[in-house]
């Protein structure tokens, strides 16, 4: 048995793919970023895709994501991977559980107030006496 918690993906993360067929979108890319997105654009099923003439596919993945926001000079492109992937990573984890984005949202407000909003349960801690 784990004693930690494995965060899962976000799906809205997940189900991101752009696909580039203009040379102008990949412009400034590294040759090792291009050949891993023709890669990925091979495996999606774009038989011929190649590091030099494309297609290239860009997700979110961290070896596809970090070079585009880095490299690329197509602002556009970097502002669409950026607006995309906030909402996966402003918390560190997407939490696709209602249950669990509820107990963090109790959290962040306990936190910062030290109240209880009502209706909800206090989270269990175990009883800190005061010496």
């Amino acid at each position: 048995m784990s004693l930690t918690k494995t965060p899962r993906t976000c799906i809205k993360t997940q189900a991101f793919k752009k696909l580039l067929t203009d040379p102008a979108d990949v412009a400034g890319l590294p040759p090792t970023s291009l050949g891993l997105a023709a890669q990925q654009a091979a495996r999606e099923g774009h038989e011929g895709a190649t590091a030099e003439a494309g297609p290239w596919l860009v997700t979110l993945d961290f070896p596809s994501y970090m070079p585009v926001m880095t490299h690329a000079k197509n602002r556009a492109l970097r502002e669409e991977l950026y607006r995309w992937g906030r909402e996966g990573w402003r918390y560190g984890v997407c939490w696709t559980d209602e249950r669990e984005r509820e107990q963090r949202r109790l959290q962040r407000l306990i936190a910062v107030d030290g109240s209880i909003p009502c209706g909800s349960e206090a989270p269990s801690r175990s009883p800190v006496s005061a010496h």
